[in-house]
Parts: C-alpha cells; structure tokens; sequence
C-alpha cells in the first residue's frame, strides 16, 4: 500500500470479519462544516490521544471512547453522540457480498438487518473517528505517513473511490467462496 495517494477526500475501506466471511466497510471523510461544527470536542480528543501516547496501533479501537469522554467532560456528550458520531455512521456503507453479488447498504440497515454486528460497527466508527481527528489535527506534512502506516499496519486501504466504485474492484465471488483476501490482492 505504499503507493497510495491520499488526496483530501479519501475515503477508508476496511475489510471486516463477519460469520466467517469479508465484507469491506466503505466510509467518507466529514465534511468541512461538520467539523466547524464540532471542531473544540474533536481538537481537544486529538491533542489527549496524543498526549496520553495512544498510538496508530491501539487508537483505531478507542478514539470513539476517547471523543466520547473529552465531549462529556465538556458538556457535549450528547451533541458528540447524536450529532457527531451519528454523521460518521451516515457517511459509512457496508459492501456485502450477496447472491446478487456485491451490494452497497447504509451502515445502520446492515447493522439492523444484522449482516453486521453491533461489535464491528463500533469498531469501524472508531476507526472512522480515529482517521478524523488525525485528518483535521495533524499538519498536511505528517498526516500523509501517518495515515498511511495507520493503513498498513490494519490492512485498511485509502481510495478516492466511492462505494459503488470500490465494489467493482472486489472479486467477484459468490457468498459461498467469499475468504479473506491476501495482503497484496487488497484494492487501493
């Protein structure tokens, strides 16, 4: 994945382990006037994921926790919840391998129609929370390297594609023949 070239609409696609099958986790960077609306919550949760030393490693899996607490803490525990997280979860999309072949589905009718577990949505929200605060926190010049060995090292891939567009690079299988796919077969 080192040739990946993050423009500033990247969008992450995270490949995800469900009942013994992959489906990839597809979501879009906020917006700039989402973040103008939470940008105190979300700059303050950024400078504690760094000050506490919270690494690329285990910062995927605990910024959601992390924002939650600073935005509680301010006072905007619900605006964060209700406002923010609930964005990131709309700007997020399931590719789900099915009889049909690879389908797009919003996050939440996935998750209501149990194809993914409330486990994995959390933990693809952090994720999407993680990539936030490190996108609108770090300077342009370090932001690049981190993110992509953020990427890396969770076999995660960066695109400019959308949802739609990243399906047609998946392999096209039936449900039955769906497998992890190896590091390097992974789309960009």
């Amino acid at each position: 994945m080192s040739d990946v070239t993050i423009t500033n609409d990247f969008n992450l696609a995270i490949p995800i382990e469900e009942e013994d099958k992959i489906l990839w986790v597809h979501s879009t960077p906020i917006s700039k006037e989402v973040f103008k609306k939470f940008y105190l919550p979300l700059s303050k949760a950024f400078s504690v994921l760094h000050a506490e030393q919270i690494n690329m490693l285990s910062g995927p899996k605990i910024a959601a926790y992390l924002l939650q607490d600073v935005a509680d803490e301010m006072g905007q525990g619900d605006l964060i919840r209700e406002g923010f997280i609930n964005e990131i979860r709309r700007i997020t999309n399931v590719c789900l391998l099915t009889d049909k072949g690879w389908e797009v589905w919003p996050l939440e009718t996935a998750a209501k129609k149990k194809r993914i577990s409330a486990d994995n949505v959390d933990e693809v929200t952090s994720a999407a929370v993680f990539f936030t605060l490190n996108w609108h926190g770090l300077p342009k010049i370090i932001r690049k390297r981190m993110i992509q060995s953020t990427a890396e090292m969770h076999n995660w891939s960066l695109t400019s594609l959308s949802p739609m567009e990243w399906i047609d690079t998946l392999p096209k299988l039936t449900p039955e023949e769906s497998s992890p796919p190896e590091t390097s077969s992974v789309p960009h």
